[in-house]
């Protein structure tokens, strides 16, 4: 339209009083003085038996399930209830359920038939891309 104007002009035409951007330099404050540095106190720290403490309960194995979620589960499939009691018989009962058969890997149905002359009719040329349209 007009050549001779850039973009950053047109916000200057469209307003009602067009006014040019001034620069204004505002001194910023002094910034506050950085607090003294002080010694961290010593029981801010764990002591080495707590330490042991925290590192023992994190490398502890994770807690299996609790009581109700055995019950629950033995009851689902149809294990003795009392298995659910001791732990150990219930993780044994567990290992001894028969596990579910494997699906079968191959299928015995034909592969559909895909007509790739009409695909690539439709779709236009492949090498260039698809083409959607």
């Amino acid at each position: 339209m007009f050549p001779w104007l850039s973009l950053s002009d047109v916000p200057l035409i469209l307003a009602d009083d067009p006014v040019m951007p001034t620069e204004v330099w505002v001194p910023s404050a002094d910034p506050a003085p950085a607090p003294a540095p002080s010694v961290v106190p010593e029981d801010a720290f764990p002591t080495a038996a707590e330490l042991d403490a925290i590192f023992a309960k994190a490398s502890a194995p994770p807690p299996g399930p609790d009581l109700a979620l055995r019950q629950e589960v033995a009851a689902l499939l149809g294990l003795d209830a009392a298995v659910a009691e001791d732990p150990a018989a219930y993780d044994a009962a567990l290992a001894a359920l028969a596990p579910e058969p494997a699906p079968d890997p191959v299928s015995d149905a034909p592969a559909p038939a895909v007509d790739w002359e009409a695909m690539s009719r439709d779709w236009g040329d492949l090498s260039r891309g698809w083409i959607l349209g």
